[in-house]
C-alpha cells in the first residue's frame, strides 16, 4: 500500500493515526473484508459509529470475528494473538473485563492523551468497544 500497513501505523511509534482516521479506515475495511469472506455478499459490516446526531453518541456496528478483532485491534493497538492473551483471557474477555470503569487502560493512550475533547473521545471510544463486544459474544 502507498502509506504502508495498517500494522505499520498502529504498532510504530512513529507513527499515528486519530480516532477519526481509524474510524475512516474501519469503515473502508469493513465493506472489503465483508465483499472477500462472504462471497460478494453486500450486507453492511459497519454502520453510523460516533453519529453525534444519536443520543448515545454511537450507532452499532456490524461484521464478523475476524472484522471485529480488527476493530478492537485498531483501538486498542493490541493484537489478539499478543501474549498477554495466551492461555484463560483474550482480547475480547480483556475488553469485557475492563469495561466501563479501565477504558483508558485499554485503549490506545495515543487516542487520548489530548484533553481537547477528551470526554467525546471516551464516549466514542466506549461505544466502539461495547459495540464490538456486543458483536462477538458467544
Amino acid at each position: 500500500m502507498v502509506n504502508g500497513s495498517l500494522e505499520k501505523w498502529l504498532c510504530s511509534h512513529n507513527y499515528f493515526l486519530d480516532i477519526l482516521e481509524r474510524l475512516n479506515i474501519m469503515t473502508d475495511v469493513g465493506p472489503a473484508l465483508e465483499y472477500l469472506h462472504h462471497d460478494h455478499s453486500s450486507a453492511p459490516v459497519m454502520e453510523k459509529i460516533c453519529d453525534s446526531n444519536h443520543d448515545s453518541g454511537y450507532n452499532w456496528l456490524y461484521g464478523t470475528r475476524q472484522e471485529i478483532n480488527l476493530l478492537m485491534k485498531t483501538f486498542t493497538r493490541s493484537k489478539p494473538t499478543n501474549e498477554m492473551f495466551t492461555g484463560e483471557i483474550s482480547l475480547r474477555d480483556w475488553l469485557r473485563e475492563s469495561l466501563p470503569r479501565a477504558l483508558s487502560d485499554v485503549v490506545d493512550a495515543n487516542l487520548v492523551r489530548e484533553e481537547q475533547a477528551f470526554s467525546a473521545k471516551m464516549n466514542c471510544l466506549l461505544g466502539i468497544m461495547h459495540s464490538a463486544l456486543d458483536c462477538c459474544m458467544e
